[in-house]
């Protein structure tokens, strides 16, 4: 008699799953999602602040009786109160080898710090540099007063600096000039700087020109509104940036603008903040230029007779209200990429611009006639045949709005017919019906969003 063979099989769950599959399964999941996952139990709580860590930034409120059971690689400091030494510690305690609970977890996995804060100190900024050793992004963002407990010799300082991490990365508001030692500290490893300095902290600034090798992008703010008056020390601080390739520049000073035009540099990106009124600067002097921004500029004016700027191929003027199209095209004819989403366009500035850039790849307008949209959309995409992305900043009347909705599929029609179209974004106040946005099945590398959010196709 043959003997019976019984087949067992067990039912798999969650449970049985390894850590390493396990977070491969919550890394599909979206912020929201994965938060709610991390309540479900322990482990779960520990697979996704382990594995998934990147996903979040930290804010903790508390230096101290943190989970033992989390790291984290991002971490926002603005609200947690690190320790810093009194006044009566020697100064060898300067490098804190007395850890919080912050700093134990995960000195050795942080690699990005935000700090928010109305005042700090010195010695804080000091401490994160020293103790957070793979740190590779700092925003270090404190208008007010930045007092430190010691006054160093310099020979201490230098020491210090030699075991601080190796930022790249690094955003500091420097109010005062002592602050500024930080970025000469720092600046042998600076890929990317952001600072805001005063009137008084620019010229030191400008002395540093040595110590930055490895600059590639420089966002540099002036918190002054009259003149300043480098006499060309702006002018030869760029000059010595041999790798810097983007410049921003916020300041209301004109001829420091000039300054940034004459330099010899190899800038490929160049952007302006804070001008209102804007005369466009001698762009064409930078012979590398192929990018320019103006940001806040209400009103952008060029000058007769300027030298075309024929080596820009990118322009974003996107928050410019008054400009003239006949001076754009005869400033900037070689355009590839316009952004001006804020000045209404009439029927004919649009087609002008689209006969004068048929090889436009990036385009950002503002519409304000719904009933010419689908005309207008079919001109864009019949016109150029190279056009990625589109951006419809859409204005509408008010008597127009009920009747609008009822034409979005003409508007979509149009749209989807260019096949190299990958992007299209719609800005309006008018409100759809229902509350997704449901596409026509064609064209489907086409992502295309209204305020925001991305529509879903048939």
């Amino acid at each position: 008699m043959e003997e019976s063979k019984e087949i067992i099989i067990y039912l798999a769950v969650f449970d049985d799953l390894p850590n390493e599959l396990l977070w491969q399964i919550f890394a599909q999941l979206k912020h929201r999602d994965l938060l709610r996952m991390s309540v479900v139990c322990r482990r779960w709580n520990q697979v996704i602040f382990h594995f998934l860590n990147h996903r979040f930034r930290f804010r903790p409120q508390q230096a101290e009786r943190l989970c033992p059971d989390r790291s984290f690689k991002y971490l926002d400091l603005s609200a947690c109160p690190l320790p810093v030494p009194s006044l009566d510690v020697k100064r060898f305690d300067y490098f804190f080898t007395t850890l919080s609970s912050v700093e134990f977890l995960s000195a050795e996995r942080i690699t990005s710090i935000l700090m928010r804060r109305k005042d700090s100190h010195v010695d804080l900024l000091m401490r994160v540099l020293v103790n957070f050793k793979n740190l590779d992004t700092l925003v270090w963002d404190v208008p007010g007063k930045m007092l430190s407990y010691y006054k160093i010799p310099k020979t201490d300082q230098k020491f210090m600096a030699s075991c601080m991490a190796r930022v790249r990365h690094f955003a500091l508001y420097a109010k005062s000039v002592k602050m500024l030692a930080f970025v000469e500290y720092l600046s042998e490893h600076l890929v990317t700087l952001n600072v805001t300095v005063s009137h008084e902290s620019l010229f030191n600034f400008c002395d540093c020109y040595k110590n930055f090798p490895k600059l590639v992008a420089l966002q540099l703010m002036v918190n002054y509104t009259g003149e300043l008056n480098l006499e060309s020390a702006l002018m030869q601080f760029l000059q010595k940036l041999p790798k810097l390739r983007k410049f921003s520049f916020g300041t209301n000073d004109e001829d420091s603008l000039q300054e940034v035009t004459e330099a010899e540099t190899n800038i490929d990106t160049f952007e302006i903040i804070g001008f209102k009124d804007l005369a466009c600067p001698s762009l064409y002097l930078i012979k590398s230029l192929r990018s320019f921004r103006a940001e806040h500029s209400v009103i952008l004016s060029f000058y007769e007779n300027a030298t075309p700027n024929v080596q820009i191929t990118s322009l974003d003027i996107d928050q410019a209200l008054v400009v003239s199209v006949e001076a754009l095209i005869r400033n900037f004819p070689n355009l590839t990429s316009l952004r001006m989403s804020s000045r209404v366009n009439s029927s004919f500035e649009i087609f002008r611009l689209l006969t004068t850039y048929p090889d436009l790849e990036v385009l950002a307008i503002k519409i304000s006639d719904g009933n010419d949209l689908p005309i207008i959309l079919m001109l864009i995409v019949g016109i150029l045949r190279q056009l990625r992305e589109l951006r419809i900043n859409l204005a509408l009347p008010a008597e127009e709005d009920a009747e609008f909705p009822k034409r979005i599929e003409m508007v979509f029609d149009a749209v989807l017919d260019a096949p190299s179209l990958q992007k299209f974004y719609i800005k309006s106040d008018v409100q759809l019906y229902g509350n997704e946005l449901i596409l026509p099945s064609k064209n489907l590398n086409c992502q295309i969003y209204w305020n925001g959010v991305l529509g879903k196709r048939l």
